[in-house]
Protein backbone atom coordinates (compact mmCIF):
# COMPACT_ATOMS: atom_id res chain seq x y z
CA UNK A 1 0.00 0.00 0.00
CA UNK A 2 3.01 2.32 0.16
CA UNK A 3 5.49 3.44 -2.42
CA UNK A 4 8.23 1.00 -3.27
CA UNK A 5 10.81 3.57 -2.17
CA UNK A 6 10.13 2.57 1.43
CA UNK A 7 12.51 -0.36 1.87
CA UNK A 8 10.58 -2.00 4.70
CA UNK A 9 7.38 -2.43 2.69
CA UNK A 10 8.56 -5.53 0.81
CA UNK A 11 9.54 -7.11 4.14
CA UNK A 12 6.11 -6.23 5.53
CA UNK A 13 4.42 -7.90 2.55
CA UNK A 14 6.58 -11.00 2.97
CA UNK A 15 5.71 -11.31 6.66
CA UNK A 16 1.98 -10.91 5.97
CA UNK A 17 2.19 -13.47 3.15
CA UNK A 18 3.85 -16.03 5.47
CA UNK A 19 1.19 -15.49 8.13
CA UNK A 20 -1.54 -15.97 5.54
CA UNK A 21 0.10 -19.30 4.68
CA UNK A 22 0.18 -20.32 8.35
CA UNK A 23 3.95 -19.96 8.59
CA UNK A 24 4.97 -18.40 11.90
CA UNK A 25 8.40 -17.56 13.29
CA UNK A 26 9.10 -18.42 16.95
CA UNK A 27 9.96 -14.78 17.65
CA UNK A 28 8.96 -11.40 16.20
CA UNK A 29 10.63 -8.12 17.11
CA UNK A 30 8.53 -5.21 15.81
CA UNK A 31 10.03 -1.75 16.15
CA UNK A 32 10.68 1.62 14.47
CA UNK A 33 9.35 5.17 14.61
CA UNK A 34 6.33 4.41 12.37
CA UNK A 35 4.07 2.04 14.33
CA UNK A 36 1.37 1.57 11.69
CA UNK A 37 2.94 -1.40 9.90
CA UNK A 38 3.99 -3.06 13.15
CA UNK A 39 0.41 -2.70 14.41
CA UNK A 40 -0.88 -4.37 11.22
CA UNK A 41 1.54 -7.28 11.61
CA UNK A 42 0.61 -7.64 15.28
CA UNK A 43 -3.13 -7.63 14.54
CA UNK A 44 -2.58 -10.23 11.82
CA UNK A 45 -0.63 -12.53 14.14
CA UNK A 46 -3.19 -12.22 16.94
CA UNK A 47 -6.01 -13.05 14.52
CA UNK A 48 -4.19 -15.98 12.89
CA UNK A 49 -1.76 -17.72 15.24
CA UNK A 50 -4.29 -19.21 17.66
CA UNK A 51 -7.95 -20.05 16.82
CA UNK A 52 -10.45 -18.05 18.84
CA UNK A 53 -11.81 -21.16 20.55
CA UNK A 54 -8.30 -21.91 21.91
CA UNK A 55 -7.45 -18.34 22.87
CA UNK A 56 -8.41 -18.53 26.57
CA UNK A 57 -5.56 -20.90 27.38
CA UNK A 58 -3.13 -20.22 24.55
CA UNK A 59 -3.11 -16.45 23.95
CA UNK A 60 -1.38 -14.13 26.40
CA UNK A 61 -1.21 -10.37 25.83
CA UNK A 62 0.71 -8.20 28.29
CA UNK A 63 2.11 -4.67 28.37
CA UNK A 64 5.74 -3.80 28.91
CA UNK A 65 5.03 -1.67 31.96
CA UNK A 66 3.39 -4.66 33.70
CA UNK A 67 5.92 -7.42 33.07
CA UNK A 68 9.63 -8.15 33.43
CA UNK A 69 11.92 -9.90 30.96
CA UNK A 70 11.93 -12.92 33.28
CA UNK A 71 8.13 -12.95 33.34
CA UNK A 72 8.01 -12.89 29.53
CA UNK A 73 10.40 -15.85 29.37
CA UNK A 74 8.27 -17.80 31.85
CA UNK A 75 5.19 -17.24 29.70
CA UNK A 76 7.05 -18.18 26.52
CA UNK A 77 8.34 -21.46 28.03
CA UNK A 78 4.85 -22.75 28.80
CA UNK A 79 3.46 -25.43 26.51
CA UNK A 80 0.17 -24.93 24.66
CA UNK A 81 -2.98 -26.51 26.09
CA UNK A 82 -4.54 -28.95 23.60
CA UNK A 83 -3.33 -26.80 20.71
CA UNK A 84 -0.61 -26.62 18.09
CA UNK A 85 0.93 -23.45 19.51
CA UNK A 86 0.55 -20.67 22.04
CA UNK A 87 0.91 -16.95 21.40
CA UNK A 88 2.60 -14.52 23.78
CA UNK A 89 2.40 -10.82 22.88
CA UNK A 90 4.23 -7.99 24.63
CA UNK A 91 2.84 -4.57 23.66
CA UNK A 92 4.63 -1.30 24.47
CA UNK A 93 7.72 -3.44 25.00
CA UNK A 94 9.98 -0.37 25.19
CA UNK A 95 8.80 -0.22 28.82
CA UNK A 96 10.28 -3.63 29.73
CA UNK A 97 13.28 -3.31 32.03
CA UNK A 98 16.39 -5.30 31.11
CA UNK A 99 14.71 -6.37 27.88
CA UNK A 100 18.04 -7.58 26.52
CA UNK A 101 17.70 -10.53 28.92
CA UNK A 102 15.25 -11.99 26.39
CA UNK A 103 18.30 -12.89 24.32
CA UNK A 104 18.85 -15.85 26.66
CA UNK A 105 15.45 -17.27 25.70
CA UNK A 106 16.36 -16.93 22.03
CA UNK A 107 19.31 -19.26 22.53
CA UNK A 108 16.71 -22.06 22.51
CA UNK A 109 13.18 -20.73 21.78
CA UNK A 110 10.27 -23.10 22.31
CA UNK A 111 9.03 -24.18 18.86
CA UNK A 112 5.41 -24.30 20.06
CA UNK A 113 5.46 -20.64 21.18
CA UNK A 114 5.08 -17.56 18.99
CA UNK A 115 6.54 -14.69 21.01
CA UNK A 116 5.90 -11.16 19.69
CA UNK A 117 7.73 -8.22 21.22
CA UNK A 118 6.31 -4.96 19.89
CA UNK A 119 7.86 -1.56 20.59
CA UNK A 120 5.82 1.56 19.86
CA UNK A 121 7.73 4.41 18.19
CA UNK A 122 10.99 2.98 19.52
CA UNK A 123 13.76 0.53 18.63
CA UNK A 124 16.13 -1.77 20.50
CA UNK A 125 19.86 -1.14 20.57
CA UNK A 126 21.22 -2.94 17.50
CA UNK A 127 24.58 -3.38 19.19
CA UNK A 128 23.13 -5.65 21.86
CA UNK A 129 22.55 -9.39 21.85
CA UNK A 130 18.73 -9.24 21.71
CA UNK A 131 18.79 -7.67 18.26
CA UNK A 132 21.45 -10.07 16.98
CA UNK A 133 19.65 -13.15 18.33
CA UNK A 134 16.30 -11.92 17.03
CA UNK A 135 17.77 -11.59 13.53
CA UNK A 136 19.23 -15.09 13.82
CA UNK A 137 16.27 -16.96 15.34
CA UNK A 138 13.20 -14.97 14.35
CA UNK A 139 11.86 -11.98 12.43
CA UNK A 140 12.92 -8.39 12.97
CA UNK A 141 10.74 -5.73 11.39
CA UNK A 142 11.65 -2.06 11.59
CA UNK A 143 9.62 0.67 9.91
CA UNK A 144 10.45 4.33 9.49
CA UNK A 145 8.34 7.44 9.12
CA UNK A 146 7.50 8.24 5.52
CA UNK A 147 8.72 11.54 4.14
CA UNK A 148 6.11 14.27 3.72
CA UNK A 149 6.45 14.13 -0.06
CA UNK A 150 5.68 10.40 -0.01
CA UNK A 151 2.34 10.83 1.74
CA UNK A 152 0.08 11.73 -1.23
CA UNK A 153 1.31 8.65 -3.09
CA UNK A 154 0.84 6.46 -0.01
CA UNK A 155 -2.70 7.76 0.43
CA UNK A 156 -3.51 7.08 -3.23
CA UNK A 157 -2.16 3.53 -2.96
CA UNK A 158 -4.14 2.86 0.23
CA UNK A 159 -7.35 4.14 -1.37
CA UNK A 160 -6.69 2.08 -4.50
CA UNK A 161 -6.17 -1.05 -2.39
CA UNK A 162 -9.59 -0.32 -0.86
CA UNK A 163 -11.11 -0.42 -4.39
CA UNK A 164 -11.69 3.31 -4.49
CA UNK A 165 -9.92 6.31 -6.01
CA UNK A 166 -8.84 9.74 -4.82
CA UNK A 167 -8.18 12.87 -6.85
CA UNK A 168 -4.51 14.00 -6.72
CA UNK A 169 -5.45 17.38 -5.21
CA UNK A 170 -7.53 15.61 -2.55
CA UNK A 171 -4.62 13.30 -1.68
CA UNK A 172 -2.28 16.27 -1.28
CA UNK A 173 -4.82 18.14 0.84
CA UNK A 174 -5.39 15.14 3.12
CA UNK A 175 -1.63 14.59 3.45
CA UNK A 176 -1.20 18.23 4.39
CA UNK A 177 -3.92 18.12 7.05
CA UNK A 178 -2.94 14.75 8.55
CA UNK A 179 0.86 14.82 8.34
CA UNK A 180 2.87 11.58 8.09
CA UNK A 181 1.32 9.75 11.05
CA UNK A 182 -0.06 6.75 9.14
CA UNK A 183 -2.45 5.71 11.89
CA UNK A 184 -4.03 9.17 11.81
CA UNK A 185 -4.15 9.15 8.00
CA UNK A 186 -5.87 5.75 7.93
CA UNK A 187 -8.38 6.92 10.52
CA UNK A 188 -9.18 9.98 8.37
CA UNK A 189 -9.50 7.82 5.25
CA UNK A 190 -11.92 5.48 6.99
CA UNK A 191 -14.00 8.50 7.97
CA UNK A 192 -14.03 9.58 4.33
CA UNK A 193 -15.03 6.10 3.17
CA UNK A 194 -17.92 6.17 5.62
CA UNK A 195 -18.93 9.67 4.48
CA UNK A 196 -19.08 8.73 0.79
CA UNK A 197 -22.51 8.45 -0.74
CA UNK A 198 -23.76 4.94 -1.37
CA UNK A 199 -22.31 3.61 -4.61
CA UNK A 200 -19.65 6.34 -4.83
CA UNK A 201 -16.01 5.32 -5.22
CA UNK A 202 -14.09 8.59 -5.66
CA UNK A 203 -12.76 10.97 -3.01
CA UNK A 204 -12.55 14.57 -4.21
CA UNK A 205 -11.47 17.86 -2.62
CA UNK A 206 -14.97 18.91 -1.41
CA UNK A 207 -15.34 15.60 0.45
CA UNK A 208 -11.98 16.09 2.18
CA UNK A 209 -12.78 19.70 3.04
CA UNK A 210 -16.21 18.82 4.43
CA UNK A 211 -14.99 15.96 6.63
CA UNK A 212 -11.57 17.11 7.83
CA UNK A 213 -12.06 20.81 8.44
CA UNK A 214 -9.13 21.75 6.19
CA UNK A 215 -9.77 24.22 3.36
CA UNK A 216 -7.97 23.92 0.06
CA UNK A 217 -8.18 27.66 -0.58
CA UNK A 218 -5.94 28.40 2.41
CA UNK A 219 -3.57 25.43 2.54
CA UNK A 220 0.13 24.80 2.15
CA UNK A 221 -0.72 23.14 -1.16
CA UNK A 222 -2.32 26.37 -2.42
CA UNK A 223 0.62 28.39 -1.11
CA UNK A 224 3.16 26.32 -3.04
CA UNK A 225 0.92 26.44 -6.11
CA UNK A 226 0.80 30.25 -5.90
CA UNK A 227 4.59 30.32 -5.58
CA UNK A 228 4.96 28.02 -8.59
CA UNK A 229 3.13 30.54 -10.75
CA UNK A 230 4.56 33.56 -8.89
CA UNK A 231 1.03 34.69 -8.08
CA UNK A 232 2.05 37.33 -5.55
CA UNK A 233 -1.45 38.36 -4.45
CA UNK A 234 -2.62 34.79 -3.89
CA UNK A 235 0.61 33.73 -2.14
CA UNK A 236 0.47 36.64 0.33
CA UNK A 237 -3.24 36.08 1.00
CA UNK A 238 -2.73 32.37 1.74
CA UNK A 239 0.32 33.14 3.89
CA UNK A 240 -1.72 35.62 5.94
CA UNK A 241 -4.56 33.17 6.60
CA UNK A 242 -2.21 30.28 7.37
CA UNK A 243 -0.34 32.46 9.84
CA UNK A 244 -3.54 33.57 11.52
CA UNK A 245 -4.67 29.94 11.82
CA UNK A 246 -1.42 28.77 13.39
CA UNK A 247 -3.17 26.60 15.98
CA UNK A 248 -4.51 24.38 13.20
CA UNK A 249 -1.50 24.76 10.88
CA UNK A 250 1.59 25.55 13.02
CA UNK A 251 4.35 27.67 11.54
CA UNK A 252 6.76 24.74 11.77
CA UNK A 253 4.42 22.68 9.56
CA UNK A 254 4.17 25.45 6.95
CA UNK A 255 7.94 25.88 6.83
CA UNK A 256 8.33 22.10 6.58
CA UNK A 257 5.86 21.98 3.69
CA UNK A 258 7.69 24.77 1.88
CA UNK A 259 11.01 23.02 2.48
CA UNK A 260 9.64 19.79 1.00
CA UNK A 261 8.40 21.79 -2.01
CA UNK A 262 11.76 23.44 -2.72
CA UNK A 263 13.72 20.23 -2.09
CA UNK A 264 11.50 18.50 -4.64
CA UNK A 265 12.11 21.41 -7.02
CA UNK A 266 15.86 21.04 -6.47
CA UNK A 267 15.63 17.33 -7.35
CA UNK A 268 13.50 18.21 -10.37
CA UNK A 269 16.24 20.52 -11.69
CA UNK A 270 18.82 17.77 -11.26
CA UNK A 271 16.64 15.17 -13.01
CA UNK A 272 15.80 17.51 -15.88
CA UNK A 273 19.49 18.08 -16.57
CA UNK A 274 19.94 14.32 -17.01
CA UNK A 275 16.86 14.00 -19.27
CA UNK A 276 16.85 10.22 -18.88
CA UNK A 277 13.41 9.71 -17.31
CA UNK A 278 9.96 9.41 -18.73
CA UNK A 279 7.28 11.52 -17.04
CA UNK A 280 6.07 8.44 -15.15
CA UNK A 281 9.59 7.67 -13.92
CA UNK A 282 10.20 11.31 -13.04
CA UNK A 283 6.98 11.55 -11.03
CA UNK A 284 7.89 8.38 -9.13
CA UNK A 285 11.40 9.71 -8.46
CA UNK A 286 9.99 12.97 -7.12
CA UNK A 287 7.24 11.28 -5.11
CA UNK A 288 4.44 13.12 -6.89
CA UNK A 289 1.81 12.59 -9.58
CA UNK A 290 2.52 12.87 -13.32
CA UNK A 291 -0.25 15.47 -13.46
CA UNK A 292 1.82 17.81 -11.25
CA UNK A 293 4.83 17.84 -13.56
CA UNK A 294 3.39 20.73 -15.57
CA UNK A 295 3.24 22.88 -12.44
CA UNK A 296 6.77 21.79 -11.48
CA UNK A 297 8.09 22.78 -14.90
CA UNK A 298 6.50 26.21 -14.50
CA UNK A 299 7.98 26.47 -10.99
CA UNK A 300 11.41 25.48 -12.34
CA UNK A 301 11.26 28.31 -14.86
CA UNK A 302 10.24 30.77 -12.16
CA UNK A 303 12.78 29.41 -9.67
CA UNK A 304 16.07 28.44 -11.38
CA UNK A 305 18.36 26.22 -9.33
CA UNK A 306 20.34 29.09 -7.80
CA UNK A 307 17.09 30.67 -6.56
CA UNK A 308 15.87 27.32 -5.18
CA UNK A 309 19.07 27.07 -3.12
CA UNK A 310 18.55 30.61 -1.82
CA UNK A 311 14.96 29.77 -0.86
CA UNK A 312 16.07 26.67 1.06
CA UNK A 313 18.56 28.85 2.94
CA UNK A 314 15.76 31.31 3.75
CA UNK A 315 13.61 28.48 5.06
CA UNK A 316 16.39 27.27 7.34
CA UNK A 317 16.65 30.79 8.77
CA UNK A 318 12.90 31.16 9.33
CA UNK A 319 12.61 27.67 10.77
CA UNK A 320 15.13 28.73 13.43
CA UNK A 321 13.33 32.03 14.00
CA UNK A 322 9.95 30.32 14.40
CA UNK A 323 11.36 27.98 17.06
CA UNK A 324 13.26 30.60 19.05
CA UNK A 325 12.98 34.16 20.30
CA UNK A 326 14.73 35.46 17.18
CA UNK A 327 11.40 36.48 15.64
CA UNK A 328 11.02 39.30 18.15
CA UNK A 329 7.46 40.57 18.51
CA UNK A 330 6.33 39.32 15.09
CA UNK A 331 3.44 36.85 15.19
CA UNK A 332 3.21 33.81 12.91
CA UNK A 333 1.18 35.65 10.25
CA UNK A 334 3.72 38.48 10.05
CA UNK A 335 6.64 36.06 10.05
CA UNK A 336 5.14 33.88 7.32
CA UNK A 337 4.21 36.86 5.13
CA UNK A 338 7.75 38.19 5.52
CA UNK A 339 9.17 34.79 4.53
CA UNK A 340 6.89 34.46 1.47
CA UNK A 341 7.68 38.02 0.33
CA UNK A 342 11.41 37.24 0.49
CA UNK A 343 10.89 33.99 -1.45
CA UNK A 344 9.04 35.90 -4.15
CA UNK A 345 11.85 38.48 -4.25
CA UNK A 346 14.76 36.06 -4.81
Amino acid sequence: MARKSSSFVSEYNRIISDIDKGVFAPFYLLMGDEPYYSDCILEKIIASAVPEEQADFNRTIVYGSDVSAAGIVNEARRYPVFAERQLVVVKEAQMVKKMDDLALYLENPLPTTVLVVSLTSASVDKRKSLYRKAKEKGVVFESSKLKDYEMPGWISDYVRASRKSIDPDAAVLLAESSGNDLRKVVMELKKLFHAMEEGASRIDVPLVEKNTGVTKEFSIFELTRALSFRDVEKAMKVAFYLGKDSKKVPMVLVVGGLAAYFIRLERFHAAERERRMTDTELAAYLGTFPGFLGELRTAARNFPLIKVIRCISLLEDYDYRSKSNASGEADDAELLMELVSKILAV
